[in-house]
This record gives C-alpha cells, sequence and structure tokens, in this order.
C-alpha cells in the first residue's frame, strides 16, 4: 500500500481498550499513522466486556462498534493483536521497538471468518476465556466476538497439537474444513521490529484479585462473581444471551452486591467507580427483571447522589459499616450488615473490587523505561494532556494512571492534539522527521514524530 504523503509520523499505541481507540482515531485525525498493538486476538479491551454504562444506560457495544469499524478500516491503522512489547531502544531521538507475536495457528491474511473449522473440529466444552470462562467453545474459535475476527486455535485444548490426533484419525478436521487453507500448523513464534516516534501507554487498569475477593466466598461458591464476569451474563453476546442464570441455570431472584473497597480499611485508593459499577448492574439487573430484588451494600454515599436515582426504581441501598457472609441452602447467601444486625437473603452475590494497576505494568515499565508511583500506576504530569511519563516519549492514555470512571476514558479529550503541538511541518521525506525534544512544558510536550511505523524486518523464534 502507498504511503500517504499528507501523514505526519507514526505513533506506537499499546492497548486497544477503548483508550487506545480513541487515542488512534483522534492520531489519525490530526494526520499520525498509528501502530495499534493488543496482546489479546481481538481488540476492546475491558469494555468490550461490559453491557452498559452508567449513568447514560448506553450500550458499551454500541459505543465501541463505530470506533472498532473506523480502525480496521483506516488504512493509516496497522492492527498488531495477538502480540506483546519485548523491548524499547531510543535511535535516532525516536524508538525501535520490538514486539513478539503469539502463534495462533491460523493465518489471519487467509481467514475469512466462515466458521467452517469450528464445525468439523472435535473438541468442544473447552471454557471460554472471553466470558471468564463461563460458556464453551471449540478448541479453534474466536476469541470474542469483535475484530478482527480471525480463527485461533488453544493449544492447550487441541489434541492434534497435543497428541497428534484429531477425533478418530491423524489429520486434523479443521485444515481439512478450511477452504482458503488458513490452518497451519507449522507456524512458529515471530518477532518483528518497529520504528516510531512516540509512544503512548493505553493498557487501562485491571479489577482487583485476591484476598479481598476471597473473603467473600469467591473462587469457593460458583454463584459469587466479580462484577466482570457478572457483566458478561447481562450482555446479550454474552454465555447466556442476556439472561442472568445461576450456575445450576435457576435465575437469581434476590442479587446483592458489595462494594469492596469499603471494607478493606482504607488498603488500596478509593474511588467512586466500585459504587456506581454496582449500582449500574443493579439497575441492569431490574430492567431484565422487574420481579428481582436487588441490594447494593456499600459503606456509604461517595458519588455526590450518583447512583441513588437508581433507588427510584427498584435498588436498595444499604449502607453498612462491617459486612460478613454466610452461606445457606442451594448455594445461597445471608448478607450480614453492621455485625449482624441487619442480614440480606440472596441467591447470587456480586462483588465490586476497586480497579488497580494491571498485573504487567511493572514489566511493561521496565521494558519502556518509565516509573511507577506509589500505587503501582506509572508517574505522570498531571499538567499535560496527554500526560507524559518520566520518559520522553512515551505518554499514558486515562486509566492507565489510575482509577477513573467509564465515561472518563472515551470523553476526554486533547490527546493527539498534545502531540501535535509539538510536530514538525509535514514533509513527504522521512529524514526530515527529526528528534524534536522540548522543555516539557505543558504548551510543548515533547515528542518525536517519524515519518512512518516502518516494520524493519520479522523473524522466526525457535
Amino acid at each position: 500500500m502507498a504511503e500517504n504523503p499528507k501523514m505526519k509520523g507514526a505513533v506506537l499505541v499499546v492497548g486497544s481498550g477503548i483508550s487506545g481507540m480513541r487515542a488512534t482515531v483522534e492520531l489519525v485525525g490530526q494526520g499520525f499513522k498509528v501502530l495499534l498493538l493488543e496482546e489479546k486476538a481481538t481488540i476492546g479491551g475491558t469494555m468490550a466486556q461490559l453491557d452498559k454504562m452508567y449513568p447514560t444506560n448506553e450500550c458499551a457495544t454500541c459505543t465501541l462498534l463505530p470506533k472498532m469499524l473506523e480502525l480496521t478500516s483506516n488504512q493509516n491503522v496497522k492492527l498488531i493483536t495477538f502480540a506483546a512489547l519485548k523491548d524499547v531502544k531510543e535511535v535516532d531521538g525516536g524508538f525501535r521497538v520490538r514486539v513478539a507475536k503469539q502463534v495462533r495457528y491460523v493465518d489471519p491474511a487467509k481467514c475469512n471468518a466462515c466458521t467452517e473449522c469450528f464445525a468439523a473440529c472435535p473438541v468442544g466444552g473447552v471454557p471460554k476465556a472471553f466470558n471468564f470462562d463461563r460458556g464453551t467453545s471449540k478448541a479453534i474459535s474466536f476469541w470474542s466476538p469483535f475484530p478482527p475476527r480471525k480463527a485461533v486455535i488453544d493449544p492447550n485444548a487441541c489434541t492434534y497439537i497435543m497428541e497428534g490426533k484429531c477425533g478418530d484419525g491423524n489429520e486434523p478436521l479443521c485444515a481439512k474444513a478450511c477452504a482458503p487453507g488458513a490452518v497451519d500448523f507449522t507456524q512458529q513464534p515471530t518477532e518483528v521490529e518497529l520504528e516510531v516516534g512516540a509512544i503512548i501507554l493505553a493498557t487501562g487498569s485491571e479489577k482487583e484479585q485476591g484476598e479481598r475477593i476471597e473473603q467473600f466466598g469467591y473462587s469457593k461458591n460458583s454463584n459469587v462473581l466479580t462484577c466482570l464476569e457478572y457483566e458478561r451474563l447481562l450482555s446479550g453476546l454474552g454465555p447466556t444471551g442476556g439472561v442472568v442464570k445461576r450456575d445450576d441455570g435457576t435465575i437469581p431472584r434476590r442479587l446483592a452486591w458489595i462494594v469492596c473497597e469499603d471494607f478493606d480499611g482504607g488498603k488500596v485508593q478509593s474511588s467512586p467507580v466500585c459504587f456506581m459499577t454496582a449500582a449500574s448492574e443493579a439497575l441492569g439487573t431490574r430492567e431484565r427483571d422487574a420481579q428481582a430484588e436487588v441490594f447494593v451494600v456499600s459503606g456509604g454515599p461517595k458519588t455526590k447522589g450518583k447512583g441513588y436515582e437508581a433507588e427510584s426504581q427498584g435498588v436498595s441501598f444499604v449502607t453498612a459499616s462491617s459486612v460478613s457472609l454466610r452461606n445457606e441452602a442451594q448455594g445461597g447467601f445471608v448478607v450480614a450488615c453492621n455485625g449482624g444486625g441487619d442480614e440480606i437473603a440472596a441467591d447470587m452475590l456480586v462483588l465490586s473490587t476497586p480497579l488497580v494497576a494491571s498485573p504487567g505494568i511493572a514489566d511493561l515499565a521496565d521494558k519502556v523505561g518509565i516509573a511507577l508511583n506509589n500505587n503501582g500506576f506509572p508517574k505522570a504530569s498531571k499538567e499535560s494532556r496527554p500526560p507524559h511519563t518520566t520518559r520522553k516519549g512515551v505518554f499514558l492514555a486515562e486509566t492507565v494512571e489510575g482509577p477513573k470512571g467509564r465515561r472518563e476514558s472515551p470523553e476526554k479529550p486533547g490527546l493527539a492534539l498534545g502531540l501535535d503541538r509539538h510536530q514538525r511541518a509535514s514533509s513527504s521525506r522521512p529524514e526530515d522527521f527529526k528528534s524534536a525534544w522540548s522543555s516539557g512544558s505543558a504548551a510543548f510536550v515533547p515528542v518525536s514524530i517519524w515519518r512512518w511505523g516502518k516494520i524493519l524486518h520479522q523473524t522466526g523464534v525457535s
């Protein structure tokens, strides 16, 4: 594909959630070429797993899809999925980035998403990772309903990869069913080197796991879910088609949400995200089942009244100083509040946990060469937009720098404009794009932009 002489330079965006996609759309609109790197097989991030956004009640998928279609059809955006950043070196004022691409055993250039291979595959019952292991798929499947719609084979489920056998024979049935010849069991991991002028980290943050939720029976009782797992049950694209069901297939009539950060003794940075998530999901449950009784248990208001408007629509808010859990028959619970003074019987329990730095951010920060703050998030300048890190030319997009509400990431402006402030005049010659570091003030964000994000070379890895 020929270069567009009007394009200004290349930026690597790491992470394809709503923040990464918005950054990409803005950058392309300002005339930059973008290399969008995603470790999963499809784009969309956490927001792709949500049902609706609160308080606007917008469909999360409906918000994402236009951006997804815009990115996948734009010739100035290169998607690099199922891949991870391996190292970063500063060269000539820009960066040389090495990326490791995972093996999917399917050639994405040939795969036409026909799904004939799915029907042919004899290995079923594989837990669906996108749905947090709820619902199942074949050993070859789409990782999620979102683009790029390219099949991927799970090497931990495929009997041909593990044992050299497929069904009753020794030939892979999926490969036989694939008319375009996309299935390729000879694939090996590869590495790609890219040259860019700036890097934007948009890897987001994650819901906390561990002791905070285990104290409420998580992993011991299948009817105790995290809020993200519950979102997949609410979603029409989820494992139950939008009908909330318990593990035994029955529909819960009494559900309780616990805002976990209110009962941890102040161990993590507090934000309104936990409470608003619980209120949103409780309201979504009532919309689907007007007979359902829903309770949100928290330490009290922290959102200036936001969320409590759901009370008029049947959501009960309970303020407690302490919470404990007691198991009942048939997988039910009793949530004991205030030392047992108030008790709530429930068929399903949903845990709304704080947003914390993603587990891989420390490793990513080390590879990129940036510092982290005391909460484990990248250190960021609050005076510039986009926030720049402790390394020149490396910037942050939204929740990667700390907890924010669902609507904050797609709404905050200025990412591309901030990069564009110090962009040299457009030129058709790559050699004209030199290093252009500034003092790092709010008016002149430090960034170096190169002409194109060219792939230097691609190598196989043994």
